[in-house]
């Protein structure tokens, strides 16, 4: 499938969704990778619990929200909302981040940290689904990793953003968990890799 045909399927799949609203919110996750994450939530089981390492503004939230309210779920998102690492510069991003992500604001726990502070408290229980998209360094990603890894429940997923030649930290630890035997890849979208525990 070329990609213009592509891009075509995931628009009508958006529409079909009745997710496109949530695509006005600014995203460095492609319109396919909100799609594929959706579609993800949606299909976890009841009262599935998720994880968010780098919320950003909102935008990949909105997406999984929507597929969780589907299935009871809840969210839970990591971020200091200070923009440390991004490519626009630091600054302040909370609020923009409530505001864009208010109409599931009953389904998502807020952590103002950085993910290496996070601990079982905050997280609560066993994981469905961790989403992992905050500093994309190599040590950071695998010390993310390793931090949310056993929270998730075999048969759950894992997915990480920008797997790609740009962030070879990324890649790096996506091989390692690949190579532990205990994650089998599921669908990668763009630069979006999706794993699922089997062990």
């Amino acid at each position: 499938m070329t990609f213009e045909l592509q891009n075509l399927v995931d628009e009508l799949k958006i529409y079909r969704h009745g997710i496109q609203r949530h695509m006005s919110v600014f995203s460095h996750t492609s319109r396919g990778e909100r799609l594929a994450l959706y579609q993800l939530a949606s299909i976890l089981p009841p009262n599935a619990r998720a994880l968010e390492i780098g919320s950003h503004i909102g935008s990949s939230a909105l997406f999984i929200c929507a597929g969780l309210a589907r299935v009871n779920g809840h969210l839970i998102c990591v971020d200091t909302w200070m923009n440390e690492t991004m490519p626009d510069g630091a600054k302040d991003t909370f609020a923009e981040f409530q505001a864009n992500t208010a109409p599931y604001r009953s389904m998502i726990t807020q952590i103002r940290k950085m993910s290496g502070e996070i601990t079982d408290a905050d997280i609560g229980g066993p994981l469905d689904f961790a989403f992992i998209d905050g500093d994309h360094g190599e040590v950071a990603v695998r010390e993310d990793f390793r931090r949310v890894a056993p929270w998730v429940k075999v048969g759950g997923y894992i997915a990480f953003h920008d797997l790609d030649p740009l962030f070879p930290g990324v890649s790096i630890v996506f091989g390692e968990a690949l190579a532990s035997g205990s994650w089998q890849i599921v669908r990668i979208v763009r630069s979006l890799a999706v794993l699922r525990r089997v062990s």
